[in-house]
């Protein structure tokens, strides 16, 4: 019990808020002249890539729904809207961040017993993948709330 809450109180401390991809850095990448102040935060910590980025206030808003944009980070912090964020990961391929979304911890439990990768190599740009072959489980540590919230419905269900 005491693990999964600390667990989850530093997946929500304020370095991780206010961290490069933070909740509180997107949001306040949005508003007209708090972008700056992101910007500011960005370029102090000697990230002049995303200080550009910040000041670049109508691409924050056209990146608004991705998958790295405001919505889905804060969409993390609330019971049930961990989902949409979820659904914004995985359409857009970022399947880890997706499982960090959904589990609200830092890791999970990856195991197999029996993992076959077939590859074709040369060249490291030549290199192919011909066939994967695993019982690849992965298990996390810590349920989101909307899985537990999920899980309590269907027991009263029952």
């Amino acid at each position: 019990g005491n693990k999964a809450e600390a667990e989850r109180a530093r997946a929500f401390s304020l370095a991780k808020l206010v961290s490069r991809e933070g909740a509180v850095v997107k949001l306040a990448e949005l508003l007209p002249g708090m972008h700056l102040v992101a910007a500011a935060i960005h370029d102090i910590r000697g990230d002049r890539d995303e200080a550009r980025r910040a000041l670049d206030i109508v691409g924050q808003w056209k990146d608004l729904a991705s998958a790295d944009g405001a919505l889905a980070r804060v969409a993390e912090f609330f019971p049930g809207t961990d989902v949409i964020a979820f659904g914004l990961m995985v359409n857009s391929g970022l399947y880890a961040n997706a499982l960090r979304v959904v589990c609200k911890t830092r890791w999970v439990d990856v195991s197999s017993s029996s993992t076959v990768l077939v590859m074709s190599m040369g060249d490291a740009e030549d290199w192919l993948v011909l066939d994967l072959v695993s019982d690849l489980e992965i298990a996390p540590k810590a349920a989101s709330i909307a899985g537990g919230l999920l899980d309590l419905c269907i027991h009263f269900c029952d």
